[in-house]
């Protein structure tokens, strides 16, 4: 992370720095962006927007790749006009690391044409199959089971109860 090191050299304090970037409409305060500054957090797309306006550079001048997700920092103008989808109603967030290979089937254009508006869409969707197979597994061997004790009854009726004869 280089974002400290680039407000440095742009000869900002951070209370300059924080002044500019709300000039720039984001909210944003001092206890936050020093999290921000000190790695604890990572910025939201808004706000890395906002820093990179104000320092004149690009995201990845601040944060190396690895870093942070910059699919959606990368084109300034289209990120200041989207908007989530879900409204922000999904109370918890997940974060993976994917091998690379992982990332060209997760592109916004394979989706789509798979039928999905975005990768959230698709995740959501495939923890809905996990689940389905889940459930499926567990009938299956609850299944099992009722069949086996059923033998097992006939077993006893006719004395041949491998549990009985083990007691």
């Amino acid at each position: 992370m280089k974002l400290q090191q680039t407000r440095i050299i742009a000869k900002l304090t951070q209370k300059e720095f924080l002044e500019q970037v709300q000039q720039n409409g984001n909210r944003i305060d001092k206890p936050m962006y020093s999290k921000i500054e000190n790695g604890v957090v990572l910025p939201t797309v808004d706000q890395m927007i906002a820093f990179c306006k104000v320092l004149e550079c690009m995201p990845l001048d601040l944060y190396e790749k690895e870093e942070i997700d910059l699919i959606h920092c990368m084109d300034a103008q289209e990120c200041a006009t989207k908007r989530k989808k879900d409204g922000h109603k999904i109370s918890r967030k997940a974060t993976f690391r994917v091998p690379d290979w992982c990332c060209n089937w997760l592109e916004p254009q394979v989706l789509q044409y798979l039928g999905y508006t975005t990768a959230q869409q698709w995740f959501l969707d495939m923890v809905r199959r996990t689940q389905d197979r889940y459930e499926r597994r567990k009938r299956k061997e609850e299944q099992t089971k009722r069949a086996d004790c059923e033998q097992c009854v006939k077993k006893q009726d006719a004395g041949l109860c491998k549990r009985e004869l083990s007691a």
